[in-house]
């Protein structure tokens, strides 16, 4: 099952009176979380794949971007791209790109990318700009601080233990 990020315009007892893609047609968006102060959409997204001539969310075994995107700036791109008969918009800036080699971090520490673990709670923000994320790395579980604004991760190591 492919999902996309949409906006629809409804209307009372008439139902849908439009419907607009936020995210680009080609790829899964998955998980979209607003910041706290609503104007900020941020979501998971990996191309789509084919499996038996079926689209599928893509190989699970790759990592996800992590977009975002202006939830006005992009209603308003939707809009006018219907207008002209234009059916998605591909706008989202790119907070953290699919890894497909690790990468060296900042502090030192290897970075393999976005497994997210799914699905993700409902608030994911501790102020308007730093979303944390739960994701698998190998047999291991971290966590990520990512700030939306600079684009910097912060990663530590979960140590699960049982009482």
């Amino acid at each position: 099952m492919n999902f996309q990020i949409f906006t629809a315009h409804l209307k009372q007892k008439k139902g849908v009176e439009s419907f607009h893609l936020l995210s680009p047609y080609q790829r899964h968006a998955d998980s979209p979380r607003l910041t706290e102060d609503g104007e900020t959409l941020v979501f998971f997204d990996n191309p789509i794949g084919a499996f038996d001539g079926t689209l599928v969310p893509g190989a699970q075994s790759v990592s996800r971007r992590l977009m975002k995107l202006n939830l006005e700036q992009g209603i308003a791109a939707a809009e006018q791209a219907a207008e002209n008969g234009i059916l998605e918009i591909d706008i989202a800036d790119m907070i953290v790109d699919q890894v497909r080699v690790p990468v060296m971090m900042h502090d030192g520490n290897q970075f393999n990318g976005l497994y997210p673990k799914l699905p993700l709670p409902d608030r994911c923000f501790s102020s308007d700009h730093i979303f944390y994320v739960t994701f698998y790395e190998g047999a291991s579980t971290r966590m990520a601080a990512i700030d939306i604004n600079t684009k910097q991760v912060n990663t530590l190591l979960l140590r699960l233990t049982n009482y």
